[in-house]
């Protein structure tokens, strides 16, 4: 039997959902901010750079505002998500908010994952404006742009059509939980991968700086210290929650127990996830 009580449980979850909703508040906040008063629109789709930097910021805001109105509507029914709690087993698809839910968490994590791939891809385009000499004439820009904004929502869109449609609507428990651990790990990989690309971003810039030792590059100085700042910014911010979600999941897998902490592992969640939340926040403050 379970030595903690009912009672306990549910008190720790909405205070859980009362210190997530105004944190994801915050990061949806910063993000806009950031987005209205950082780029200027005659830019951001002229220059993959500033477009895909722009996009970071656009997807920070609205997995934010998703992950808010999830909690809003957890806080309605007085119980955090099941859609998004550690283990991420759904019951009761009956009740369209539980349907809601599901489809919400997925959507969130979705653009959590598009983010990650935006932040390789702002990395990468400043890598090439300093290793490349040559730069794309402005059509050659713009269809950049188009093509990336292709690659990255095609598939997440499509994802997101086929879990709604397909596990949600058919209001299979089973499957809809097995989808949402596998967006789970998704959103892990996504966020490792980036947080990878981003030292190698580094290492081919630094390369440019030594080759050009005893020049001052204003555009390489202020390229290398961006890049500098998002890989210490998106390492603080995503790895913890990567590791303790991925830990906890394996653990759950292998040992059919989630908490591979030990009796705290709940606590290292909370905090990890609290940290990740304000992720929009501190990619605001980090652009300056």
């Amino acid at each position: 039997m379970d030595p903690t009580p009912l009672s306990d449980i549910m008190a720790w979850e909405a205070m859980q959902m009362s210190v997530y909703l105004p944190l994801t508040c915050i990061s949806m906040i910063a993000a806009c901010i950031t987005i209205f008063t950082a780029f200027d629109t005659k830019d951001i789709r002229r220059s993959a750079v500033q477009y895909s930097t722009y996009s970071v910021f656009c997807c920070d805001f609205v997995w934010a505002f998703l992950r808010c109105v999830l909690y809003i509507l957890g806080m309605i029914e007085g119980v955090l998500p099941t859609a998004n709690k550690g283990d991420r087993n759904v019951t009761n698809l009956d009740e369209p908010i539980i349907a809601y839910q599901a489809i919400l968490t997925a959507a969130g994590d979705l653009f959590i994952v598009a983010g990650a791939i935006w932040i390789v891809l702002s990395a990468y385009e400043m890598q090439r404006v300093v290793t490349h000499t040559i730069t794309r004439l402005e059509d050659r820009e713009r269809h950049t742009v188009l093509f990336y904004n292709i690659v990255v929502y095609a598939p997440l869109s499509v994802l997101l059509l086929l879990f709604a449609l397909g596990p949600v609507s058919k209001k299979d428990e089973d499957l809809t939980s097995s989808c949402l651990r596998a967006s789970l790990y998704l959103v892990v990989w996504a966020l490792f991968l980036a947080v990878m690309y981003l030292p190698f971003a580094m290492y081919k810039i630094y390369c440019v700086r030594q080759n050009r030792s005893g020049f001052f590059d204003h555009t390489l100085e202020h390229i290398y210290r961006r890049v500098r700042v998002l890989l210490i910014v998106y390492s603080v911010t995503t790895i913890p929650t990567s590791i303790v979600s991925l830990g906890s999941e394996v653990a759950q897998l292998t040992r059919n127990n989630s908490n591979f902490l030990g009796p705290h592992t709940s606590t290292f969640f909370f905090a990890t996830n609290c940290l990740f939340y304000l992720t929009g926040l501190f990619n605001a403050v980090s652009i300056g």
